[in-house]
Order: C-alpha cells, then structure tokens, then sequence
C-alpha cells in the first residue's frame, strides 16, 4: 500500500516514537516497507497501568518478546528482551517486514494494560554516530562526511527499491476525487510541496487559498496554476507565519469581510524555512522557531472557533520529515536558542519540526470527538528551497555532497512527494481518521 498509517509521534519520550496500548498478553504487529541490506533498530520501554494512581509507571519486571519476519515469512529474530531497550536486524530481502512485540505471561500483571512506546529507525538513522565516532577516532569533519555518506548509500538502497516495488505492484496512488464546492487553505504555497498542493487541488476543482509571505511572487505562481488547471478560484492571501499580528490580519480576512470564507474544508501547513544564523522577528523570538511552530500554532487556534463551527468534516495535515527522529529532543529552556554557543540552523530546524509534531499529537488528541481531524504528513526527500537559506560555511559540506546525491540520484519530483499531502488532505479513506502520521 503506497501510505504507511502511523500512530502520532510520542511528545514524551521518543523523539519519533510511537505509543500503543496492549493486553497483557495480546500481540501488536506492524509492517515496515524495508530495502534489502538495512539495519534496523527498535528502541522501547514498556510500562503498566496502575489503577490507583490512574497512570502508567515503569515496572522492570516486564519482558518484552520481539519477533520480526522477512517478505518471505521466514522469523530473522524472535528474543525475548527486558521492560526497556533496543532490538536490531538487518534485512537481506526487499519489501514488507512484519515486526510483533508483545509481553511475556506473569501472574503478577494478568489482565493489565500495557503502554509500549516504540521507535523504529531504518538506514542511516539507525546508527549511533556518537559511538561510532568514538570507537573510530573521527574528528567532527570526519564523521559529517560519514554520516553524509551513509545517506548516499540509504538513498541508493531506497531509489533501487522503489524500482523493484514499483515493478512487484505495478500501481500509483492517485486521488481521483472531484473536490468542486470545497475549500483549502495551503501556506507556503509558492513552491515546492506547497505549490504542487494548490495545483492538484486546482485541477481537481476546489477553491485554494494560497497563504503566502511574498504576495507578488504568490499573483505570478497564481497565474501559472490558474492558466494549467482552467481553475480560477485560486486566491493569492498574504501571511507571513513569522508575523503574528500578520497572521491575526489573515485570520480576520478569512473570517468576516469581502474575504470571508463561508467554509474551509482543510488547512495545510506546509510553510518552513532554516537560517544559517540566527535571526530573531519583531516580537525578538528566533525566526525558525516561530514560522516552522508558532505560526502554524497561532493560525490553527485563531481557525479552530471557524472549523469546530462547521456541519462538515475539516482537515488539519502538518507537513513533517522523518530528520525529526535523529537524536532530536526539545530544549524547553532554550527554544528560543539563545544559549547556544554556536547556532546550528538545522539543529534549530529539527527541534521546530519536532514542536510542530508534538502539538499536531496534542491538538488531534483533543479533537478526536470532534469534526475535526489531524494528521502528518512526510512527503519524503525533495527538492526546497530550504538549503538555498543556508548560506554559512557551516553548511557548505552538506550542500554540496547532497546536490551531487541529487545530481546523480535524482531528487522525488514534487508530483509524486505531494501524494502522501492529497491522501491526508482529501482521499475518502481518510475521512474521520484521526491522529496518524503518514508517509
């Protein structure tokens, strides 16, 4: 199946983690798309539900049996493991992977519930690059042109395997809906997954509003989508997500006046961007940090009033990447990275990806008994302009290997990175579901 449906990322433990709840007994599988040659790991805990504090706490006497299965069936690890830890294998097959876990049988705990947290990293993310640099003595120089390289080697892995998929499947999701009558509202929507978004829309015959910082590159964009799609409702609405009373005008705009929308059917918030150093807006908070988080936050609880309003089904899909599980974690006394004693944009990128999926967690929690749905979506690796903002020294190495990586490899078109966006934002399969991150 071209979408993989994901619980949403854990905001407490894991950086890319996901929690379930089991029977004590019962077992949970999930199925992992794997190119052959990858090393997997699993990093859990397990913990059990206690009724007198109403909560879940640790209890190490819990075990945690991991089975993993190959494309052909065949069991490549089955081990019983301790309450909290990691599991690792390595495919040697192509395709579907069934990973299973479930507790080992005491009497002690029969009946209870447990919470699993799980992380699964493939490919280079798999690694642990700080024992690695240590065992093999690698200078921080070293161990970019490492982990750089161990990039090159997944993407080669996972291009070959999209290949053989493609040829074992034969088919291509595509949304053939007539969407004529709904409403979307799309940020960042100038280029990249954002304008591919606003055109697919377009053709398919909804109204889009495109939500931009740059309001003259939005009218030439505009006319382009318009003059391919025959769609004329494709509207130009300036917002810069950095600006919070800019945001506040657009929301106004949105919600009374000749610009009043009388529905809005979805809400993309794709907009992002990186700084080579740092830079702070006018209210002094660091300028990553507020357009990747704060602006999408700001905008989505100044709608919700609109949204919670409706007769109809809404769609919140957050546009995420996967960079979020490498060893990321949230800084609560300085996301304003001000203590830093050098600013590392794509440290600062992550960490306001990562605040972006925790509230995308929290906020489809709290609408889970509303029309409202929330959900992630990660178009994958694409070309954007976000390393075109990256300007320092620092970054050279990473710019130029990885453009060689494209050169070479070839980048996911927009075409097909924006499918996992339109299966969140308007494909009938995902009316009403809740709280999945989708890649």
């Amino acid at each position: 199946m071209y979408s993989h449906l994901l619980l949403l990322i854990s905001a407490l433990t894991y950086c890319q983690a996901l929690y379930f709840h089991i029977a004590e007994t019962e077992k949970k599988c999930f199925i992992e798309e794997i190119p052959d040659e990858t090393m997997v790991t699993g990093n859990y805990k397990v913990q059990l539900y206690d009724p007198n504090t109403k909560g879940y706490g640790d209890y190490p006497n819990i075990g945690m049996h991991v089975e993993v299965k190959d494309p052909e069936d065949k069991v490549i690890l089955s081990k019983l493991y301790t309450s909290e830890g990691k599991f690792t294998f390595t495919s040697h097959l192509p395709g579907e992977h069934v990973i299973c876990l479930y507790s080992n049988s005491t009497a002690w705990f029969s009946g209870a519930q447990l919470r699993v947290h799980l992380d699964i990293q493939a490919g280079e993310h798999a690694q642990d690059y700080e024992q690695i640099a240590t065992k093999d003595k690698l200078n921080e120089l070293q161990l970019r042109i490492r982990q750089l390289l161990d990039q090159v080697e997944q993407i080669t892995k996972e291009q070959n395997y999209q290949r053989y998929s493609a040829t074992q499947s034969g088919t291509k999701y595509d949304l053939n809906e007539n969407l004529e009558g709904k409403t979307y509202v799309v940020t960042g929507a100038t280029s990249g997954i954002g304008k591919a978004t606003v055109e697919e829309l377009a053709k398919r015959n909804a109204r889009v509003i495109m939500a931009c910082r740059n309001r003259e590159k939005c009218v030439q964009v505009r006319r382009d989508i318009v003059l391919n799609t025959r769609n004329k409702q494709v509207y130009c609405r300036q917002c810069d997500l950095e600006d919070f009373d800019n945001i506040r005008t657009f929301v106004q705009k949105l919600s009374k006046g000749k610009f009043e929308l009388d529905r809005i059917d979805g809400l993309v918030h794709n907009a992002a961007m990186m700084d080579a150093e740092r830079k702070v807006n006018k209210d002094g908070i660091e300028r990553t940090f507020a357009t990747n988080h704060l602006g999408s936050f700001l905008m989505t609880a100044l709608l919700l009033d609109k949204l919670l309003a409706q007769d109809h089904p809404v769609r919140i899909v957050f546009l995420n990447s996967n960079i979020i599980g490498r060893k990321c974690e949230l800084n609560f006394d300085d996301l304003n990275a001000e203590s830093r004693k050098k600013y590392d944009g794509f440290e600062v990128y992550k960490q306001s990806k990562l605040a972006a999926a925790m509230f995308a967690r929290e906020l489809a929690e709290r609408l889970k008994d509303t029309n409202i749905s929330v959900t992630v979506a990660d178009p994958g690796r694409t070309k954007s302009n976000l390393s075109s903002q990256m300007d320092g020294q620092t970054f050279f190495l990473s710019r130029w290997l990885l453009r060689i990586v494209s050169f070479g490899m070839g980048e996911r078109r927009v075409e097909k990175a924006v499918r996992p966006v339109l299966y969140a934002l308007a494909d009938p399969a995902m009316e009403r579901v809740n709280g999945v991150f989708i890649e």
